[in-house]
């Protein structure tokens, strides 16, 4: 739990939920967007796109039990520890970890930058009926954050599960009673720094870019004629690999 090789396995309590002292977080927002819908086009075409920025001071936040005990410095009295007995004195390391407290924070600094974008075209009615095509997609340009006023503000974009982007694209179909509708989403990679062993010196996990395709069925609902989705599957290969 110190990081030290000399360390063994053990199970700790950890302490968490609510916090009497907790302040207000103070907040400001600011977006900006526009939405077209062309009507040269045929059907339904839609375009949106937005910016945002977020920035909070004293954000309330539970930490990890892993962040704490690797920055305990930095959060005193977050980790109650047993008295070091003669053998951790002899190895230079604290006692055992008998509690870490992950209880709600009022943390530090916390901004947020990106773009959102969508794009749906509705084709007319057709013989054979009608088409849907939907595109969304989220572009995360910076996320940074301080977990206290003693930690620096850190740059988590493509780490600790903040994609720089995700995205969807969703193609349907409906003809009376029937509709059938496929999406697929895409999630950008991101670099995981905690849970790995280390390679090259550096901990590090790559998790590369994957998709998932969800495709809904639908079913007729006796007089009404009418399809709804009630079954759904998903189809969903990952693979995780180790770089420098």
């Amino acid at each position: 739990m110190t990081g030290a090789p000399e360390d063994e396995s053990q199970s700790i309590q950890i302490l968490a939920g609510g916090n009497p002292n907790l302040e207000a977080e103070d907040s400001e927002n600011f977006s900006a967007g526009f939405v077209m819908t062309p009507p040269v086009v045929p059907g339904a075409l839609t375009f949106s796109a937005d910016f945002f920025h977020i920035e909070i001071d004293g954000s309330v936040a539970s930490l990890d039990p892993q962040f704490i005990l690797d920055n305990e410095n930095d959060f005193p009295g977050f980790v109650v520890r047993a008295p070091p007995s003669a053998t951790d004195q002899a190895l230079g390391i604290p006692g055992n970890v008998l509690l870490v407290n992950t209880s709600f924070q009022n943390l530090g600094l916390v901004r947020v930058e990106g773009f959102d974008a969508a794009l749906e075209y509705v084709t007319p009615r057709t013989p054979i009926g009608t088409f849907t095509l939907r595109l969304d997609g989220a572009y995360m340009d910076s996320f940074e954050q301080q977990a206290s006023d003693a930690e620096p503000v850190r740059e988590l974009i493509g780490s600790f599960v903040r994609p720089r982007f995700r995205g969807r694209a969703q193609a349907g179909w409906r003809m009376g009673g029937f509709e059938a509708i496929t999406t697929f989403n895409y999630t950008d990679s991101y670099e995981d720094v905690t849970l790995a062993p280390k390679v090259g010196g550096k901990v590090l996990r790559v998790f590369p870019k994957t998709g998932r395709i969800k495709i809904q069925g639908v079913n007729l609902v006796k007089r009404h004629l009418r399809a709804t989705p009630t079954t759904e599957g998903e189809a969903r290969a990952e693979t995780c690999g180790s770089g420098a």
